[in-house]
């Protein structure tokens, strides 16, 4: 689950997509659109992208 820094909304990791640009992967909260920081961990065994939110962004 993923919550926005802005406006606290929790989400499901199938409720937003990730996006990626210029300055890495993050994703917009459809509430406030705030710009939501994700980091990469790698890729998985399936080579599946893995992205966490970090507790302190």
């Amino acid at each position: 689950m993923w919550t926005c820094r802005n406006c606290d909304a929790r989400y499901g990791f199938d409720q937003v997509a990730p996006e990626v640009d210029d300055h890495g992967f993050f994703f917009l909260c459809p509430a406030c659109d705030y710009k939501n920081k994700l980091v990469s961990l790698g890729r998985d065994a399936n080579g599946n992208l893995q992205l966490v939110q970090r507790d302190d962004e």
